[in-house]
């Protein structure tokens, strides 16, 4: 076990791998780089379990909660998704 503090453990989330974590300490930042895991091959919907359709991807940066002085930058790709099945939207918007 390190004797550092780790950012790791907060930012584990199911489907996402962690690229690498930046700190620059000149300007009290943190950099978050997160992927999304390879092995899921479509989103689902989380109501209706549908398969959705990727379309474009974009690169979006989110601020996190601060860690004392510390600014936590969230860097992701993101992409559209469509529904396979138009009927499905009335009850299940995404």
């Amino acid at each position: 076990m390190s004797a550092t503090p780790s950012l790791r453990p907060m930012f584990a989330f199911p489907g996402w791998v962690i690229e690498r974590i930046d700190i620059d300490w000149n300007i009290k930042h943190a950099f978050v780089h997160l992927r999304r895991d390879g092995r899921i091959q479509h989103v689902r919907c989380s109501k209706c379990e549908t398969p959705m359709g990727q379309m474009k991807t974009n690169d979006r940066s989110v601020q996190d909660l601060p860690l004392g002085t510390l600014r936590i930058l969230v860097n992701l790709n993101t992409y559209s998704v469509s529904f396979e099945h138009p009927e499905l939207l009335t009850h299940c918007p995404v």
